[in-house]
């Protein structure tokens, strides 16, 4: 039997992780066409792919689970906790932020022939106008301090696997 590591820290945050790191799983294999990229591009394809595959995966496989995060997620929204209106939209958020910083990394090999110095500041000038400092702000804020419960977590892993190999 295969064993999935994942985050075990904030619910909300670890399940986003997760969710995302199934999205990965035999995506090439399914698409093909990802393979044909280089670089960056690649880069982005598969990781674009894998939160889009992840998602769908998810709440095909394990549609309680994602009832009972979203009124979890509701309770601490009408806290004040949560700034997000629902856990989709939080998967959203990261996912939007997470793409962009991949698609930044592209000024790294643009500027392949300036010095190492010299492409770092490029690549720190272009994350502080996509806000990332801001991002990671935010990020931080979306943790409520209650931690996975791995027995669960492991259900939804091996629901969506199954649904993985049945593909």
């Amino acid at each position: 039997s295969m064993h999935i590591e994942f985050p075990k820290g904030d619910i909300f945050l670890s399940f986003v992780t997760a969710i995302h790191e199934l999205g990965h799983l035999r995506q090439e294999e399914l698409k093909p066409a990802l393979k044909a990229k280089t670089g960056i591009a690649r880069d982005f394809a598969q990781e674009s792919d894998a939160w889009e595959r992840g998602w769908k995966r998810f709440i095909k496989s394990n549609p309680d689970t994602l009832k009972s995060l979203e009124n979890k997620f509701q309770k601490y929204h009408k806290q004040g906790k949560l700034e997000f209106a629902s856990f989709q939209e939080l998967y959203q958020w990261i996912q939007q932020n997470a793409l962009r910083m991949v698609e930044v990394q592209r000024v790294l090999f643009e500027g392949s022939k300036k010095p190492q110095e010299e492409r770092m500041n490029m690549l720190a000038d272009e994350l502080e106008k996509i806000g990332v400092r801001d991002f990671l702000t935010r990020y931080a804020e979306t943790r409520v301090g209650e931690i996975i419960d791995e027995q669960k977590m492991r259900v939804v892993i091996k629901k969506t696997l199954k649904h993985i190999i049945a593909e």
